[in-house]
């Protein structure tokens, strides 16, 4: 049996349909002050479908482990802050079962999050 494989692009437009509705309005378009739209961006501007930021400057595939027992894939602290203050509030526990390298960790610890991660490479 053969499996064809075609990857699949999108164009990131700013013009995408938000998949929220805007502040103090409900899915059926009624206004209202008692509905609050979900995860609020304290700036007052909902983060929308796609994230345009600037996360990731350097290659992680391409770098090479410096000690030995270094986890092969760690990440940048910038894209696990974010999901962490959106889900979060401080002093909460954060949960990270695959932990690898610990970054989820060293994210919680300055943004004032307790934290518990464990993985099977330690």
């Amino acid at each position: 049996m053969e499996y064809d494989y075609y990857p699949t692009l999108t164009k990131l437009s700013d013009k995408t349909k938000p998949s929220l509705p805007p502040r103090h309005r409900s899915i059926n378009g009624e206004y209202s002050n008692s509905i609050s739209p979900y995860l609020p961006n304290i700036k007052g501007k909902n983060m929308g479908d796609y994230w345009n930021e600037d996360i990731v400057r350097t290659s992680v595939a391409n770098q090479k482990l410096k000690i030995e027992g270094e986890h092969p894939a760690p990440f940048p602290e910038g894209i696990i802050t974010l999901p962490i203050l959106q889900t979060s509030k401080e002093f909460e526990l954060i949960l990270d079962p695959f932990m690898g390298s610990g970054t989820t960790g060293r994210v919680c610890d300055k943004l004032g999050r307790s934290f518990i991660g464990y993985d099977l490479m330690i």
